[in-house]
């Protein structure tokens, strides 16, 4: 679904300086737990690294780039436990 905290055209200057801690939904927050208790410094979120609201020919040339963009990706989360953003998954079962 619609994921609540994405990056546009019209947030994207906004998003390079600075997003909002306050607004990032749990899910998310539970995989930056995650990557930063294994170690990792960087963090990659489709929603908030890739604009959201490309024109269609933009969004064919994004699409064409992403193998590329996970090529060299050491770690995937995968939150298939997770309903929407807003959920987390780090929680007892």
């Amino acid at each position: 679904g619609d994921q609540p905290l994405k990056t546009t055209k019209d947030n994207l200057q906004e998003h390079r300086r600075n997003v909002p801690q306050d607004k990032i939904p749990a899910t998310i927050k539970d995989a930056l737990q995650v990557a930063h208790d294994l170690g990792f410094r960087y963090f990659w979120v489709d929603s908030l690294c890739l604009i959201q609201n490309l024109e269609a020919n933009e969004l064919h040339t994004l699409i064409a780039e992403i193998p590329e963009i996970y090529r060299h990706a050491e770690l995937t989360i995968a939150a298939y436990s997770s309903h929407s953003a807003t959920q987390g998954f780090l929680h007892q079962r």
